[in-house]
């Protein structure tokens, strides 16, 4: 397999999992928020843009990006 093809695989196993590991750090007072911040940042760094979740900014959460 060419490391283009491995590259754009894992781009869409990130894009199609992140919301969820989002909305579970989403309201937790762990280290687990921070993480996923984290992570977050380095996605948009590289370029993989991962959607607004209007389920947290329905929940009241400020930002759908960064969690609180």
């Amino acid at each position: 397999m060419t490391p283009e093809k491995q590259n754009e695989i894992l781009r869409a196993v990130i894009h199609d999992t992140f919301w969820m590991a989002r909305r579970y750090a989403n309201g937790r007072k762990t280290y687990t928020p921070s993480v996923i911040n984290n992570a977050l940042s380095q996605l948009f760094f590289i370029g993989i843009k991962i959607e607004d979740d209007n389920t947290l900014i329905a929940d009241g959460n400020s930002s759908s990006k960064f969690l609180d």
